[in-house]
């Protein structure tokens, strides 16, 4: 008996690996999602709380996450779930008070406005007597001004219910005091209220959607309009999340037929449909044109210095205008970003960035918050869209764009961050008449090295591993095949990998994995460090000394104490 219980209780156990994931997750999220719950509840004990719910959540469901690089975007959602369950605020809470009221008050010859205060004053006479199901309804009708068509579309409930139910509102509200029997709840269409909303404003093609404070709202979610035979259609993807359940949206097709009023239901969903080919509907090419041009700044071009040697030598951004960022997952982009982020905050700059994602791959953003990371940056604001061409390197290049940023997965593999793409990342500052005719000659023969450098290394094989997606296989690969070459080219190939091992560069927002000081280096010690290493000035130091150092002085004392600093 004793042996038949013991093997029961073993069988009951989670299996090793599960516990060393369970493990794994805990060590390296644990901390980061602590301080990001108690950013939000500014309550470390509900924090607390709320981070242990969260792991809870995220093993039982482990087996659902399929990219292992998503997992702190996917934690990250759940925590901010788990935390909104705690602080969301009721839409009823805008209900006006009975003093609010009174001030509304106009002369008795607007008939149209004494129409309106009988609504409202409706409205906040049932708030205290009414059943939960007939109160959100008569909160959308009256106080929101949503048609009885659209509530029935946007909570799933047959038009008659509809009816019926602001029917029984009105006879409650004549008898209430008599009348309070409660009947069923209908939970499923009580959690659609937060998310039904309106359209408060356009500017170019993006549409500003407000919605009850706390509602819940990811990147992605698509936003549904009721269509002339009463079904939800989705019309919007949301961009870009504010404070105080606001959010911009990107129209899906060109022809977007809202109006600023419009009621518009937040489905939760990526897509509502699947399209015949492509899978989930996305923003086409079109409107992120007008979307680049609706971000960019009147103001002439000028160069904003990040510190970020890879993008201030061959990429500069601008003090203000707009920026492209293409990527597929696993490439560092929210690191950058994050990263951006911090250094652009005191600077006098705004910059937007236009944030491209495949349609196969929106899960490793969706939880990402902007103004929950670091707070409201004055400098960097993004915008997300999933795009058909998402991690096409030609899309980096949008024409209405002052700079793009390619990912390349290739320099990823390799460890080599931030993975900026030589080829093709560009800038439109890059001019002499903007950053001088020393730093354009500079970039652009560093650019020819790097790009040969990288043909060296893509090696079929390699190159096959990465678009079957099998990272793993493909990052052993990279790492146990290094470029090579013979003749007069090897010492061309040396250069130019001390060259991209030298704009590799530890970040702030990553010291937490890496255990390395984030370094600022200036441009003008950024361009004095290319060119010593393009003209052969520091052949003699060794190749593992540039890799994630600031200046040239530093890859000079890495190389006097060893170092030999290695991302994994």
């Amino acid at each position: 008996m004793h042996d038949d219980t013991t093997q029961q209780e073993r069988a009951s156990e989670p299996p090793l690996a599960e516990t060393r994931e369970l493990i794994r997750l805990v060590r390296e999220h644990y901390a980061p999602a602590l301080r990001y719950a108690a950013r939000l509840l500014r309550d470390p004990s509900e924090a607390e709380d709320c981070v242990q719910e969260a792991f809870a959540e995220a093993f039982a469901g482990l087996g659902s996450l399929r990219d292992e690089h998503a997992a702190p975007a996917w934690l990250r959602s759940i925590v901010r779930h788990r935390c909104a369950r705690r602080t969301r605020r009721r839409a009823l809470e805008l209900l006006p008070s009975s003093g609010e009221l009174e001030e509304l008050h106009g002369p008795a010859h607007e008939p149209e406005m004494e129409e309106r205060l009988e609504h409202l004053a409706l409205a906040r006479g049932l708030v205290n007597g009414l059943p939960r199901q007939e109160r959100a309804i008569v909160v959308l009708f009256y106080l929101k001004d949503i048609s009885q068509r659209e509530i029935a579309s946007f909570l799933g409930l047959p038009l008659s219910t509809v009816n019926n139910r602001l029917h029984q509102a009105r006879q409650r509200m004549k008898q209430w005091e008599k009348h309070m029997d409660i009947t069923r709840n209908d939970s499923e269409a009580e959690a659609r209220v937060d998310r039904i909303g309106t359209i408060v404003s356009r500017q170019g093609p993006f549409f500003e959607a407000s919605f009850a404070p706390g509602a819940p709202l990811e990147l992605f979610d698509a936003i549904a309009v009721v269509d002339g035979q009463g079904r939800c259609v989705e019309r919007l993807k949301v961009a870009h999340r504010a404070a105080e359940g606001r959010a911009l949206c990107l129209p899906i097709s060109a022809e977007a037929s809202l109006e600023v009023g419009s009621s518009v239901l937040n489905t939760g969903k990526v897509g509502l449909e699947l399209t015949r080919f492509g899978g989930v509907r996305v923003v086409p090419a079109s409107q992120l044109q007008a979307a680049a041009a609706a971000l960019r700044s009147s103001a002439p071009l000028a160069a904003q210095p990040t510190g970020i040697k890879a993008i201030d030598l061959l990429c500069p951004l601008p003090a203000r205008g707009v920026v492209a960022q293409a990527a597929t997952g696993g490439v560092g982009r929210i690191a950058l970003l994050e990263e951006l982020a911090q250094r652009l905050e005191q600077a006098r700059v705004k910059l937007a960035c236009l944030c491209l994602v495949d349609r196969s791959e929106p899960d490793a953003y969706r939880g990402w918050d902007e103004t929950a990371l670091w707070g409201e940056s004055r400098g960097l604001s993004c915008y997300w869209a999933l795009s058909a061409q998402g991690t096409d390197p030609e899309l980096g290049a949008l024409d209405e764009c002052d700079a793009a940023l390619y990912l390349s997965p290739l320099l990823a593999l390799r460890g080599w961050y931030p993975a900026i793409d030589p080829e093709h990342s560009r800038s439109a500052l890059l001019r002499p008449e903007i950053v001088g005719a020393e730093h354009c000659a500079l970039a652009a023969r560093a650019r020819e090295e790097l790009v040969f450098l990288k043909r060296a290394g893509a090696e079929p094989v390699l190159l096959e591993l990465l678009a079957a997606r099998a990272f793993a296989a493909a990052r052993r690969r990279a790492l146990s095949h290094p470029p090579r070459a013979a003749g007069a080219e090897a010492l061309r190939l040396e250069r130019a990998r001390k060259l991209q091992l030298f704009l590799t560069q530890p970040f702030e927002v990553a010291r937490e994995w890496t255990g390395w000081p984030g370094a600022d280096v200036p441009l003008s010690e950024t361009l004095a460090g290319c060119r010593a290493i393009l003209d052969g000035a520091v052949d003699e130091l060794p190749e593992a000394a540039f890799a994630y150092a600031g200046s040239l002085e530093d890859v000079r004392r890495h190389a006097r104490e060893g170092t030999a600093r290695q991302h994994r």
